[in-house]
């Protein structure tokens, strides 16, 4: 997963005029939309913010019937997600041998105030050092296929869903004998899984969710680079992404607007740095756009803990965004 920002087109729309005449401007980054610079400027810059919604969605052939399946709505109110992975102490007891799910979510319970799904990784670093892809990665986890599926049962026993990679630079290993659109929603069906985060993608292609519900397991996609560009025609059916740190790494008092949750305020966003040694100012930006935090710590194998004030700003906050998300979240 890169930590460098993709080059994108800070473009300036000019959809609706000031009350003096002028134009007003919306001004998007990457995955946020900028702040009016003034509060003279913010009934324009809402009315223009209301115009760029429309048209977006004309722009992009927009459907929301993904957000209205049952199967994808848990997404809706998924605030707090870690990246964890395989070797986690509090997941996998060397002793013993065994998943230890109820150690891992009580651990998070208490120090932060719980979670609502985990993304496993299973894969990179470990990839590439034999010819096993994605696919055997999570096949060969311990106790494989019958023992993922108690570990992901385990999980949603606490209400939690559960995330795994998807790799498309994934092509020097073992051929999967079939395209990874096929291969990998059916191991998600087999084990019970909830969804994929598209590893380095802007977009996770339509072929993986239509194949999920041909599994009879539609799954919630979830692309690391958060619909950037011209990655924004997925919206229909990426109903999660990330939000990364390049874009709402905000130095000014004026907030950011999650431009994919401004399209469709049932899209879910989590805002992620993984190497920040403060979550603060996520923990904001998150609160004010109503979308959630990934609370990353254990970066593919360095320790990056986030502080006990962290903890309980995040447990005051995500929890907030949870409970009163109504106030937050609105068309308007």
């Amino acid at each position: 997963m890169p930590s460098h920002p993709i080059p994108t087109t800070c473009y300036r729309t000019l959809l609706a005029p000031l009350i003096v005449g002028e134009p007003c401007e919306v001004v998007i980054v990457g995955e946020v939309i900028e702040g009016p610079n003034t509060t003279q400027e913010f009934d324009c810059w809402l009315k223009a913010m209301h115009e760029f919604r429309q048209s977006e969605r004309t722009r992009i052939n927009y459907t929301d019937a993904n957000y209205k399946l049952a199967e994808l709505q848990w997404a809706q109110s998924n605030v707090l997600q870690p990246q964890m992975m395989v070797h986690d102490r509090d997941f996998y007891d060397y002793t013993t041998h065994e998943y230890t799910v109820d150690k891992y979510v009580n651990r998070l319970k208490q120090r932060y105030g719980g979670i609502d799904s985990v993304l496993i990784w299973p894969n990179y670093p470990n990839i590439g050092i034999d010819n096993r892809n994605m696919d055997d990665m999570i096949r060969d986890m311990p106790h494989g296929i019958d023992g993922l599926k108690k570990m992901v049962s385990d999980f949603h026993q606490h209400n939690i869903k559960v995330l795994f990679p998807l790799q498309p630079w994934d092509i020097g290993t073992r051929n999967p004998g079939a395209d990874w659109s096929v291969v990998v929603p059916k191991t998600m069906a087999e084990i019970g899984a909830d969804g994929l985060n598209g590893d380095t993608m802007l977009s996770v292609n339509k072929e993986y969710f239509d194949n999920s519900v041909r599994d009879l397991r539609p799954l919630v996609l979830e692309p690391e680079w958060g619909l950037i560009d011209e990655g924004i025609v997925a919206l229909s059916w990426n109903v999660m992404s990330w939000g990364y740190k390049d874009y709402w790494d905000v130095k000014s008092a004026r907030p950011v607007v999650s431009r994919n949750k401004w399209i469709e305020t049932r899209h879910q966003v989590h805002i992620s740095d993984r190497w920040s040694k403060s979550k603060i100012k996520y923990l904001q930006m998150a609160l004010f756009n109503g979308v959630g935090l990934e609370t990353w710590e254990n970066v593919w194998g360095i320790w990056n803990q986030m502080t006990d004030r962290d903890c309980q700003a995040t447990k005051m906050s995500m929890a907030g965004n949870g409970k009163y998300k109504p106030d937050f979240v609105d068309i308007n």
